[in-house]
């Protein structure tokens, strides 16, 4: 109706505080077992009810608690005398009665407290009998609101009998899976993060805009520090950087500025942030590229290779092999450190990632995190991937370890925070003039990089 295109539109659930609704799985060895209906009586659903209240009465060894509805209609009266079925009205606790059921029968808000309260829900709604709601059935129970929406009207009143004999026996881990995929859709900490996600998004596309994330390598002084690759900046090319950027009111930051969610204030009127970044810790790095942070009183993140003393992944490259140049000792770093540089992790060896066994990977990942953490004194917040080579399965160790940002290099959205675990980044290179620099950091560079690659 409002003419929006599809693809802008995202749909998120009414959102719950799931950590109110704890697992709660148990098995009843009584004979008689304890079902509950939960909702209206009055309505149409009052007429579904009344249709379930019936098949449930012919079920031996059922205690049948009937929740909500202020009066019981009249076509309820026939039932109001029968032992095995209580009325219980309008009640403020109906979590509580949900924890001591056996199978539950429901729809809508209901229907996902059941699940994660971890008891067996049979979903019936105004719509639509879903029937026991299983593994296989959840995405149909999540599109029709556990049965309360629905096209056409769908009821199968005669498998009710069958679907509570089966809700019996549904197994622990079938329970925990349900519970997992209704956290995973209406879970109160994910929506509120996606929601904040639409809006940062929304804002850096509309302003244009994003924090520049800089990547540099080595920083050398003379030509015969020059190397084979194109990894370097000169000394003196790196010092105009930091001018123009002193001159033109950047503040360089580091994770730790943005670190437990501060990175949703980048946006915050008249700041001009910026992270200056360095991969492989080398010497230069502190003989060259310290002195000069200091001197402009600016700050940067290097990330370490652990476990080598040189970058012996580019020596042994035997299609483009480079020079040997020596990387960092522990007491350059430390003195770097308490300046207010910060130091990321990078693996041990500087492996592509993603070509590993997981195994292995999660080594060169978690090993070099503890290895760095202790000669520092500090926790690592930030992890940069060699090479820029990732996948999903590796962006989750690097999460599982303790990291609380991962960094790309040309791969990841256009915005910061739309993936925290694959930050893109934009690389400085020796071929590259000072005017590219200065597109380089507007801060509108990685529109134009995007839409270059995606035309591509």
């Amino acid at each position: 109706d409002l003419g929006i295109k599809e693809n802008k539109i995202e749909l998120l659930r009414n959102p719950i505080d799931v950590s109110k609704y704890p697992f709660n799985y148990s098995i009843n060895l009584n004979q008689k077992k304890v079902v509950s209906l939960i909702g209206r009586l009055s309505g149409p659903k009052g007429d579904i009810a009344l249709k379930i209240v019936k098949v449930l009465s012919e079920i031996e060894n059922l205690e049948v608690q009937i929740i909500g509805g202020k009066n019981i209609p009249e076509k309820f009266k026939p039932f109001l005398n029968m032992e095995n079925i209580k009325f219980l009205g309008y009640i403020d606790n109906v979590y509580e009665k949900i924890k001591e059921s056996d199978v539950v029968i429901g729809a809508g808000r209901v229907a996902v407290e059941t699940i994660l309260c971890g008891k067996p829900l049979i979903g019936v709604g105004e719509g639509e009998y879903l029937g026991l709601i299983r593994t296989e059935n959840m995405k149909s129970a999540l599109n029709s609101n556990f049965g309360d929406i629905s096209l056409e009207e769908k009821f199968e009143f005669n498998r009710l009998k069958t679907d509570i004999k089966d809700a019996f026996s549904l197994s622990e881990r079938e329970l925990i899976n349900l519970r997992e995929k209704v956290i995973s859709e209406f879970s109160l900490s994910k929506i509120v993060t996606k929601v904040e996600k639409f809006y940062q998004k929304s804002y850096v596309l509309t302003k244009k805009y994003e924090i520049p994330v800089l990547m540099y390598h080595r920083i050398i002084k003379n030509e015969d520090e020059k190397g084979a690759h194109s990894i370097y900046t000169t000394e003196k090319m790196f010092e105009r950087h930091l001018q123009y950027l002193k001159k033109n009111n950047y503040k360089t930051i580091t994770f730790e500025d943005l670190k437990d969610t501060k990175y949703k204030k980048r946006f915050d009127k008249g700041i001009k942030n910026i992270i200056l970044t360095f991969d492989d810790g080398y010497v230069d790095n502190y003989k060259y590229a310290f002195p000069l942070l200091k001197k402009y009183g600016f700050k940067g993140v290097i990330y370490l290779v652990s476990d080598l003393n040189y970058n012996k992944w580019d020596v042994e490259n035997l299609k483009n092999p480079e020079k040997k140049f020596p990387l960092m000792n522990i007491e350059m770093i430390k003195e770097m450190s308490e300046y207010g540089i910060e130091f990321g992790g990078h693996t041990k060896t500087h492996p592509k990632l993603a070509l590993l066994p997981l195994e292995k990977a999660s080594e060169e990942i978690n090993e070099s995190k503890k290895i760095l953490e202790e000669k520092l004194g500090k926790k690592l917040l930030s992890f940069a991937y060699p090479y820029g080579n990732l996948n999903e399965d590796v962006k989750k160790v690097v999460e599982k370890v303790g990291y609380q940002f991962g960094v790309a290099t040309d791969s990841g959205d256009i915005s910061f925070s739309e993936d925290l675990f694959q930050i893109r980044r934009i690389g400085i290179f020796s071929t590259n003039s000072f005017f590219t620099f200065k597109r380089k950091i507007s801060g509108k560079y990685n529109f134009i990089k995007i839409k270059r690659e995606n035309k591509k």
